[in-house]
């Protein structure tokens, strides 16, 4: 699971703030400001992380009513079918980049001398002999002293 973002900053004088971006359907109605700092008072960080969570509910609050308020329409939850569309899309992407940069194959002599290497390496008792499947990944093969 990713990390709960918890929009509590500490100031210099030591007092915890809450921070949080304008919608971007409601940016414009903010203009020109982009975020709402509120000072939580607080010099604890457990006690300011609670008033946190307050101020968030409470702005999600004004910011539902804003939107009424200037007649755009609330933001509807995703279904289980835009969610399988988002994870698919991510998937996508992720596979697209590692094709983009692939490592650089060993050519035919980089290879013999890393086997003679690996094959004097185990001869010497430097490593064991390992799987044929994990041979190419010497790391998991060293001893562990």
């Amino acid at each position: 699971m990713g990390q709960q973002q918890t929009r509590l900053y500490k100031r210099k004088n030591g007092c915890y703030a809450f921070r949080r971006r304008y919608p971007k359907d409601l940016l414009e109605h903010y203009a020109p400001a982009r975020e709402r700092w509120i000072s939580t008072r607080e010099k604890d960080k457990e006690l300011a992380a609670r008033e946190v969570r307050r101020l968030s509910v409470k702005f999600d609050a004004e910011m539902n009513r804003k939107r009424t308020e200037f007649g755009i329409k609330p933001l509807r939850p995703l279904s289980e079918n835009d969610i399988g569309v988002v994870a698919a899309r991510y998937e996508a992407c992720a596979l697209y980049s590692d094709e983009q940069a692939p490592e650089p194959a060993l050519s035919e002599t980089q290879h013999s001398e890393l086997g003679e290497l690996l094959t004097a390496a185990v001869k010497q008792r430097k490593m064991r002999a390992c799987a044929p499947r994990l041979r190419r990944h010497p790391r998991y093969c060293a001893r562990r002293a």
